[in-house]
């Protein structure tokens, strides 16, 4: 998917039926998501593969995101995504995510992003995503920047093994 214009539905909803680019339980080998313009909806891009048979080659790079409702990217059950050089802005959701990775193995990449959010909740959430000694995620050249009137946080690691977080700026005025 490359070089378009996405607009979505306003509104919470649920997964399948209001994000912009959804696909559950699906296996891809080399989706690439490049170059678009992504707004409003639930979801801006959830993927979530079979926790037996991951996606591979998945990259989401050079995108903008703009008003999802709960999360820009979510992934689930990837091999090594890659996402890279994304603009994330939000207005709208209170409990909002711009990077969601949650269990994706290997050298995952979560590089050189920007999320803006004037709402409460996460910049870039990794959720039991482990790696291996030889097979390493890194998190480095990030820039988030959480706003709102609650808790925040930019970077969010959880039970993710093996994984190099460098050279990330984080910004929270809640």
């Amino acid at each position: 998917i490359s070089n378009c214009v996405i607009n979505g539905v306003t509104g919470s909803g649920n997964e399948y039926d209001k994000s912009v680019i959804y696909a559950g339980n699906a296996v891809f080998t080399d989706l690439t998501i490049e170059n678009c313009f992504i707004s409003a909806g639930r979801s801006g891009i959830w993927l979530q593969s079979d926790n037996n048979n991951y996606s591979t080659g998945t990259r989401i790079n050079n995108n903008s995101f703009s008003d999802q409702y709960y999360d820009a990217i979510y992934l689930r059950y990837h091999n090594a995504p890659r996402v890279d050089s994304n603009s994330i802005n939000n207005s709208t959701g209170n409990y909002y995510y711009g990077i969601y990775l949650r269990d994706c193995s290997n050298d995952l990449t979560v590089l050189k992003n920007t999320v803006n959010s004037t709402h409460r909740d996460g910049g870039i959430i990794l959720y039991t995503c482990s790696g291996t000694t030889s097979n390493r995620g890194l998190v480095a050249n990030n820039f988030v920047d959480i706003g709102g009137s609650s808790y925040a946080y930019g970077l969010y690691v959880y039970n993710s093994d093996y994984q190099r977080i460098y050279n990330n700026s984080v910004r929270i005025t809640s």
